[in-house]
């Protein structure tokens, strides 16, 4: 508990602090802040990750533009080799992580 004077301000002078009320509110600034942190950066990757979403469904409509082919019609014609494209739905992981697992099982 922190004590002050009465006719001061209360933020600039403490006159005793109990140690174990002191740490049991650093902690709960900390985690308040940790709690922020991780906030931020969700809402960091979820604009990467709009943005590559964004950038792919361009690619597509451009690539059909040119071809005729519809985005699906793309993505099914795509070589296996290439993208392994339905192994990779399988796994529900990011499509970097698969084809990095892939190139070092190659090896």
């Amino acid at each position: 508990m922190i004590q002050v004077s009465g006719n001061s301000n209360p933020m600039k002078e403490a006159i005793m602090v109990d140690p174990l009320e002191a740490k049991r509110l650093a902690a709960i600034q900390m985690k308040e802040i940790q709690r922020r942190e991780r906030f931020k950066r969700r809402r960091q990757i979820e604009a990467i990750n709009g943005a590559w979403a964004m950038i792919g469904l361009t690619a597509g409509l451009v690539i059909e533009g040119h071809t005729g082919k519809s985005i699906l019609e793309q993505v099914k014609s795509a070589p296996i080799d290439c993208i392994q494209f339905r192994s990779w739905l399988d796994t529900g992981l990011p499509l970097s992580i698969f084809l990095c697992g892939n190139m070092i099982e190659e090896r």
